[in-house]
């Protein structure tokens, strides 16, 4: 009975022993499935914490890009301002130059009327057709007319085309805040 009783105890501390073995490697094994899951979250993180680095810096250099951008923006406004001013400065004076020599032109029809009816009042012949002076006045007369026939048309053709290049800028003014906008 002893014996037996001594054997139940070895059988005992020998079951012991294995689960205990068991255990023990269970433990370890856990441990290194453990060990490997941190290694595995430590990358992961030190990849989205480069990711999140990445996205600050691509970040930056958009809002420096776009910076850049509306600057030239901004310089490309002000330097068409700048060039409608002076096209509009220009046109101005070729217009008050137009005014002028139309002013001459008149200022000379009205003296060779005036230079016509003199004449026409110190020799009053009927039978004469047309004197010299009078055909003279009647040429010029013809001849303003067509300059000022001309420079009407020149004014229409001029404002067209101003106004066919203010539409191209603007389109083109579109297209790059549309660039912009789809880069945003």
């Amino acid at each position: 009975m002893i014996n037996n009783r001594k054997e139940e105890q070895i059988q005992q501390l020998y079951e012991q022993l294995i689960k205990s073995e068991q255990d023990k490697k269970r433990l370890e094994l856990e441990i290194r499935k453990y060990t490997e899951y941190e290694k595995v979250w430590k990358s992961k993180e030190q990849e989205l914490e480069r990711q999140k680095k990445n996205e600050i810096e691509k970040q930056r250099n958009l809002e420096i890009a776009l910076r850049k951008e509306e600057e030239l923006h901004k310089k490309e406004i002000e330097r068409r301002a700048e060039e409608d001013r002076i096209r509009e400065s220009e046109r101005m004076k070729e217009e008050q130059a137009h005014q002028y020599e139309l002013q001459k032109l008149e200022e000379e029809r009205i003296r060779q009327e005036e230079e016509l009816k003199r004449q026409q009042e110190q020799i009053p012949n009927p039978n004469q057709s047309y004197s010299k002076s009078e055909i003279e006045r009647k040429r010029l007369e013809t001849e303003i007319k067509k300059y000022i026939e001309y420079e009407k048309k020149k004014n229409f053709t001029k404002k067209k085309l101003n106004d066919e290049l203010k539409k191209i800028e603007f389109e083109k003014l579109n297209i790059k805040n549309s660039l912009i906008n789809n880069n945003k």
